[in-house]
């Protein structure tokens, strides 16, 4: 209302005009200030000014009005305002088609490209359809362009239309591989005309999108996903250089988290040291999340948070780690992720999070210490702040899968109520398995039943009762048929009570002493005549001795000069578990590091017939060939 009078008093006395100018002016230049320093986050007091100007230039002065759309595009995708840019783009092409602003056609339709480009992944939007229209108007930009006379603008609109050809490429009914490649040959088109010394920033950025096309084109058949990697990487290095923190915080940042997912991807590669790449990795990935702030740049913020996390975790794995200082430090970013997450913004990313800081909440509880139990009780937390928001019914199941085994390992503090505690988590499994068998999903089914048997048998006598008190009617049969069994034979019970403990401190301590004790303690179990009395399905049991060896060899593969012991312990995983493709995986992985690489390809076929969409398979056999080729 004040704006109004004000806007009234000047225009009584012939002075709106000239105001409006000046008021153009200086948000404009304020603008211009915030893209040098890319500090857009100090626009967003002032936006709605800005909004007055190009409202003000549309009728006014169209030339300034392209230099406000333009100036503004990168402040309104940072902060996720695409809708403007789209909005002021059409706006500004239906004012501006006349022959007097022939001279602005390229820049506007450039503007109007980014803008298709930027809308086509927000909801409710044909995605496939805005990108074709997108390259239609980056298309018609290069009618006025040649390298020559533009050689700043001409590899900028080649950069993005590299950006349009990657993310068709993911979309159903395109030649995945056409797409990247056409995106590739935008790119090199853009750097043979460009000259790193003129705009270093826009070198920088044409590398960047260098760098993940080539990651893209690293994950499809027939491609060496190590050369592909590892040239993704160099991308990523060249982009680097001409990149600098105290002059373009943001492209810097952004090279930087590229980096960190090509270190992370390379950690993965068959031949590499994965520890050192894995380190690289959240190195990069930490630079980044010093310029990438919920504040500052919110989604590029959760990009290199998420990725920080993941590195934690994989780190976590690795026997020279602490592998619960890891666990902790992947914790701390996802609490920083749901700090900055609001449900009704992005559910799925609000949940996933949720879920996650579950899962490795309970992880840390594992280890003793005095604060266990506010791990367990923080799980607990966010596992309900996420049940709380109107979730598919699936989503919601697993849910409360993950809280009933909280509440069970809760159960077994002194100063918890156990039967309550077991009570509740019966409840939620029981629950849970009743939807998964409903829908359909057995695997699921399977897991939530075998959870379910095994704390109703730790209730013994008192079950029943217990059961009662679910008012669920009588316990099923396959219940009841799992954990009421004659007492054990006193070889077979102190075999299982061994085993017990031992997988108990494995799980807990994550080391290779362990795991390799539980391993043993579990060939012992399997070894007992009787053993088929036990509660458990035999089944069941060799898969978890065969994880154990699993471990052993995992553990081994990482120290160096250890090749021949690890074998050993993946063929007792693959001799319990015939039909399991991870363990023939992690044996080929081990035959390549001794020189086998024929048993290396016997144990990669297996694992393509069991599990062929793993990534990487591919081209871990093509590698295979060419090294017994060569």
């Amino acid at each position: 209302i004040l704006r109004w009078y004000a806007l009234a008093l000047l225009r009584r006395n012939s002075e709106e005009d000239g105001v409006r100018k000046q008021h153009v002016q200086t948000y404009g230049e304020l603008m211009e200030g915030v893209n040098m320093s890319q500090a857009y986050f100090r626009m967003l007091p002032d936006y709605a000014q800005l909004r007055h100007a190009f409202e003000w230039t549309l009728s006014h002065d169209v030339e300034l009005a392209y230099h406000l759309a333009d100036t503004a595009v990168s402040y309104q995708e940072n902060f996720n305002l695409v809708r403007d840019v789209y909005d002021w783009a059409c706006r500004l092409q239906k004012r501006a088609m006349s022959h007097k602003y022939r001279h602005l056609w390229s820049g506007i339709w450039l503007t109007l490209a980014n803008a298709l480009r930027l809308i086509a992944d927000l909801p409710n939007e044909n995605q496939k359809t805005r990108l074709l229209e997108s390259l239609a108007a980056y298309d018609q930009v290069l009618n006025y362009l040649q390298s020559q006379i533009a050689p700043i603008m001409y590899p900028r609109v080649q950069s993005n239309r590299a950006i349009v050809f990657a993310t068709l490429a993911g979309l159903p009914g395109e030649n995945q591989r056409d797409r990247l490649q056409e995106g590739l040959a935008a790119l090199e088109d853009a750097l043979r005309s460009y000259q790193h010394d003129v705009v270093p920033e826009d070198y920088a950025g044409l590398q960047n999108n260098r760098a993940s096309i080539l990651s893209r084109l690293a994950g499809l058949p027939e491609e060496d996903r190590h050369e592909r990697l590892l040239d993704s990487l160099d991308a990523s290095n060249k982009a680097l250089e001409h990149c600098h923190p105290q002059k373009a915080p943001l492209d810097y940042a952004m090279v930087q988290l590229t980096r960190g997912w090509r270190l992370h991807e390379l950690a993965s590669v068959p031949g590499e040291q994965k520890h050192a790449r894995l380190i690289e990795s959240l190195n990069a990935c930490n630079e980044a999340l010093r310029f990438y702030q919920p504040h500052t740049a919110p989604y590029n913020f959760r990009k290199a948070q998420i990725l920080s996390t993941q590195i934690c975790r994989d780190l976590a794995q690795i026997s020279v780690e602490d592998r619960r200082t890891r666990l902790l430090e992947s914790l701390a970013g996802y609490e920083k992720l749901l700090a900055n997450l609001q449900p009704g913004e992005d559910l799925n990313a609000y949940v996933g999070v949720c879920l996650e800081i579950a899962h490795v909440s309970t992880e840390v509880a594992r280890y003793p210490n005095q604060e266990r139990k506010i791990y367990l009780t923080r799980s607990l937390i966010v596992l309900d702040q996420a049940s709380q928001t109107g979730l598919p019914d699936i989503i919601n199941a697993k849910i409360q899968r993950s809280r009933a085994m909280v509440l069970a390992i809760l159960a077994d503090f002194p100063e918890e109520n156990r039967q309550v505690r077991l009570l509740d988590a019966i409840r939620h499994l029981y629950t849970t398995y009743s939807f998964f068998e409903k829908v359909g999903l057995d695997g699921h089914a399977k897991e939530v039943a075998a959870a379910l048997i095994d704390i109703c048998g730790e209730l013994g006598e008192s079950f029943s009762e217990i059961w009662d008190q679910l008012k669920l009617g009588p316990a099923p049969e396959w219940v009841l048929s799992n954990w009421k069994v004659a007492p054990l034979a006193e070889a077979l019970a102190n075999d299982r009570t061994t085993f017990v403990k031992d997988l108990s401190l494995a799980d807990k301590h994550m080391s290779l002493e362990n795991w390799h004790a539980a391993a043993q303690a579990g060939n012992r179990l399997l070894d007992n005549p009787e053993v088929e009395q036990l509660p458990v399905g035999i089944e069941q049991l060799r898969a978890e001795v065969a994880r154990c060896w699993n471990n052993v060899g995992s553990l081994l593969l990482t120290e160096e000069n250890e090749a021949a012991k690890p074998l050993s312990a993946f063929n007792e995983s693959a001799r319990l578990q015939p039909n399991n493709a991870t363990y023939y995986r992690n044996r080929a992985r081990t035959h390549v590091a001794l020189g086998n690489i024929d048993a290396a390809q016997t144990d990669w076929g297996r694992a393509v017939e069991l599990e062929p969409e793993y990534p990487w398979l591919t081209e871990f056999g093509a590698w295979l060939m060419g090294q017994k080729s060569a």
